[in-house]
């Protein structure tokens, strides 16, 4: 029988090439259309990843957190988006929690999100942000 994947016993095993970097918040990890050329594993704290669009506007995709990896090159999207409050939302974006209301509502109503077992980006969303 085959034992679940262990990220921690498969960090501390030997051999593994790796390097511990801390991050203060706020920090830049990479940038968009910088390479990536590693998978990066959250020991603890948490990654906010965002794109920004032609005329510079910032989208968060995704809020990862310890225990999640991130890097590498994804051919879609990473579209589930872990549990957030609107009050979060409104926090990061530097708005309300009642405008993040009407924007949630609007984008559910036209297709570009869905609350059905946790909120889900579509792709569409992200088309419209990044070619704004």
């Amino acid at each position: 029988m085959k034992r679940p994947f262990n990220a921690q016993t498969f960090l501390d095993s030997s051999g593994l090439a790796r390097k511990i970097t801390e991050y203060r918040r706020g920090d830049v990890v990479f940038a968009q259309g910088d390479a990536c050329t590693h998978v990066l594993y959250i020991q603890k704290g948490s990654v906010k990843l965002s794109v920004l669009s032609k005329a510079g506007r910032e989208a968060v995709v995704a809020m990862l957190g310890q225990g999640e990896f991130f890097g590498g090159k994804h051919d879609k999207p990473v579209r589930a988006v872990p549990p957030v409050s609107q009050e979060t939302l409104a926090e990061m974006v530097g708005t309300t929690r009642s405008r993040v209301n009407f924007f949630m509502k609007k984008f559910q109503r036209l297709g570009f999100i869905d609350y059905a077992n946790g909120l889900k980006v579509n792709n569409s969303l992200l088309t419209v942000v990044l070619h704004d």
